[in-house]
C-alpha cells in the first residue's frame, strides 16, 4: 500500500494505460479515430519552400479547405516552409514528409514586435497574449502531427543566455510551439520539434492522447523551453521520445484541471530538468507511471515538485527501471519548489501540497551530485515513500525530512561525502 492503496487498484491503473498504448494487442498505440482518407497538398495553395516566402495564408486556406471538406491529410513536402502562427481542425492530420521543415520566424519583428519589449504597445503585448503558440486549436477531435519532418520555432530571438522570465525577451509571454486545448484523441508520432520560444508540446485539458518517437531539440541554455508538458490531461501515452533541451524533459502539470492516468516509457533525456511532476499542481495528479528511461547529464532525474501555494493532492506515482549518469539530482521530491524556504509551520490550506504513496525501484544512478532527496513541509509531510532495489552514487547522499513511512528495501547510497543518510522529523525504515 506504499506506492497506490491496493495492488489491485495499481493494476487497473497500470491495465488501463497498457489499453491506451496498445500493449494488449500489440498495435502502435491509439490512432485518430476518424480522420477520412483524403489528402491535401500544401503545394495547391500556392505555398512556396524557399525559407523566405511567408506561407501562413497558404497553411490557414489549406487548414480551411479540411475543415470544409470534413477532414482530412495534410502533406507537408520537402523544402523549408516559412510561415506565422496558424491553427488545426477536427479530423486533421498534419503530415510533414522527409526534408519539410515547418519554420517560423527568428526575427521578432516578423510578429509585429520590437526587439526591445520595453517598447511594445500595449496592443502588441495584448496580441502576443493572445497568440500562445505557433500552432494550435481549440475543441477539437481526431488530431494527428506525424513526421519525419521537423517544426522548428525559431527560438533564438526569443531567449536570453541569463536564465529567468525578467531578463528573456517578453518574459514568460512568449509563445510556445503547440497547444491543443480542450481536444480529445491527439497522436504525434516521428516528428522533431526544435527551437521553440518557450515549451514544445502542451496538450491542455485534453484526453486520450498517445506521444511517440518524437525529438525535441533546443541548446541547453535556452530558458523554459520544455519538451512534453501535458497540462490537466487524463489518458496520455508519452514513449520512445529524445529530448535534449532547456528545461523539463516532461512536465506534469495541473494548473487548470486535475491531471491523470500518465504513462512514460522508453524515453531517453540528455539536457533538461527531468522528468518532473509539478510544480503547478494545483488541481491534483494523481496515477503515473514512468518506466525504462534513461538520463545523460541532466539537471533532474525522477523529480516531483509543488509549494504551499500550489497545493492539492498528488498520488500514486510509480518509478521504475531507470538509469541516470552523471545527472545533478538523481532523486528529488521537494516541496519548496517556490517561496521561503525555511522551515516554518504553516496552517493546511486548500493550496497546500499533500503528497503520498510514490514507489521508485529498479533504478541506478552514477556521478550524481546529490543522491536523493524527499523533502515535505512540517504540517503536510510526505508519506509513505517506497524505494526498493535502489543504487544511487554522487557526491552527496541522501537528505529525508518531513516524510512519513518511508521506506528504503535493498537500497544502497554511495556519497563521496557526508553520510549515506541524513533524516530529520522522519520516519524511515532502512530494510539492507
Amino acid at each position: 500500500m506504499h506506492a497506490l492503496k491496493s495492488h489491485a487498484a495499481r493494476m487497473i491503473v497500470i491495465c488501463g494505460l497498457f489499453a491506451l498504448a496498445g500493449c494488449s494487442s500489440g498495435a502502435g498505440g491509439p490512432a485518430p479515430a476518424a480522420i477520412p482518407n483524403r489528402t491535401f497538398q500544401l503545394t495547391d495553395y500556392s505555398a512556396v519552400p524557399d525559407g523566405h516566402t511567408l506561407n501562413t495564408d497558404s497553411f490557414k486556406h489549406a487548414v480551411a479547405a479540411i475543415s470544409a471538406g470534413g477532414g482530412g491529410r495534410l502533406v507537408v513536402p520537402a523544402g523549408t516552409w516559412l510561415t506565422l502562427p496558424f491553427s488545426l481542425t477536427s479530423h486533421m492530420e498534419l503530415h510533414l514528409e522527409p526534408g519539410a521543415v515547418i519554420q517560423f520566424p527568428t526575427d521578432i519583428s516578423a510578429y509585429g514586435l520590437p526587439a526591445d519589449p520595453t517598447q511594445a504597445t500595449a496592443q502588441q503585448r495584448a496580441d502576443l497574449k493572445a497568440m500562445r503558440s505557433l500552432i494550435f486549436g481549440e475543441r477539437l477531435t481526431d488530431v494527428s502531427i506525424t513526421g519525419p519532418g521537423v517544426i522548428d520555432g525559431g527560438g533564438s530571438a526569443w531567449w536570453s543566455t541569463n536564465r529567468g522570465p525578467g531578463r528573456t525577451p517578453y518574459g514568460n509571454d512568449r509563445p510556445k510551439l503547440i497547444i491543443l486545448d480542450n481536444c480529445q484523441r491527439l497522436v504525434f508520432q516521428d516528428i522533431t520539434l526544435r527551437n521553440s520560444p518557450m515549451w514544445n508540446l502542451v496538450p491542455t485539458q485534453s484526453r486520450d492522447i498517445l506521444i511517440e518517437r518524437v525529438k525535441v531539440l533546443a541548446p541547453a541554455m535556452a530558458p523554459n523551453t520544455d519538451a512534453l508538458d501535458p497540462q490537466g490531461c487524463d489518458n496520455v501515452v508519452m514513449r520512445d521520445c529524445d529530448l535534449d533541451e532547456g528545461d523539463d524533459n516532461v512536465a506534469i502539470k495541473a494548473i487548470d484541471a486535475p491531471c491523470t492516468n500518465i504513462l512514460v516509457e522508453n524515453c531517453r533525456c540528455k539536457h533538461g530538468h527531468g522528468i518532473s511532476i509539478g510544480s503547478e499542481t494545483y488541481h491534483g495528479i494523481h496515477n503515473v507511471t514512468v518506466r525504462h528511461c534513461t538520463f545523460e547529464g541532466t539537471d533532474n532525474g525522477i523529480r516531483i515538485k509543488s509549494a504551499r501555494d500550489r497545493g492539492n493532492d498528488l498520488y500514486n506515482f510509480e518509478f521504475s527501471d531507470i538509469t541516470m549518469t552523471g545527472v545533478k539530482n538523481a532523486i528529488t521530491i521537494n516541496m519548496y519548489y517556490a517561496g521561503p524556504k525555511e522551515r516554518v509551520m504553516q496552517p493546511i490550506t486548500a493550496s497546500t501540497p499533500k503528497l503520498r504513496d510514490v514507489r521508485i525501484e529498479n533504478v541506478t544512478a552514477t556521478g550524481a551530485q546529490t543522491c536523493c532527496e524527499i523533502i515535505g513541509l512540517p504540517e503536510s509531510p510526505v508519506k509513505n515513500v517506497v524505494l526498493s532495489h535502489v543504487n544511487l552514487a554522487g557526491v552527496k547522499g541522501m537528505t529525508v525530512r518531513d516524510a512519513q513511512g518511508v521506506v528504503l528495501d535493498q537500497v544502497v547510497v554511495t556519497p563521496t561525502t557526508g553520510e549515506p543518510l541524513t533524516s530529520q522529523f522522519a520516519d524511515v525504515t532502512w530494510k539492507k
